[in-house]
């Protein structure tokens, strides 16, 4: 169980740091700017780009309230629009201990998000 944790914050480091690193589509940084997201202390957990039969960005970030929110955005001809941006807090894992699982998903997530601001405060 605590290798499987490991592995799966190690992934969600990864995905986090890439897009702190490159920085995110310009679409989804303008329309988290305008809900009061401040990037520096956000995290992406996911983001798929332009994937077949969906939205043009879509994916699940967490905001420096800790809060896990899902988001869908489309291109337009003169721009994008969101087409969702739901707050899924209540739907994640946050437990420290699970049977079976060990750690749940949500905590690994805001454990990473708590090491990389710590860090980028420095």
């Amino acid at each position: 169980m605590q290798q499987q944790n490991r592995l799966v914050e190690q992934a969600l480091r990864n995905v986090a740091t890439y897009w702190r690193k490159h920085g995110v589509p310009e679409e989804l940084r303008i329309a988290a700017q305008a809900r009061g997201v401040i990037w520096s202390h956000s995290i992406v957990v996911k983001l798929d780009i332009d994937f077949p039969g969906m939205p043009y960005l879509f994916g699940k970030l967490i905001t420096q309230d800790s809060r896990f929110v899902y988001f869908e955005i489309d291109k337009l001809a003169d721009g994008f629009i969101v087409e969702e941006w739901k707050d899924v807090t209540m739907d994640e894992n946050l437990n420290e201990q699970n049977k079976g699982i060990g750690v749940g998903p949500g905590a690994l997530t805001l454990k990473v998000l708590d090491q990389l601001n710590s860090s980028a405060d420095e």
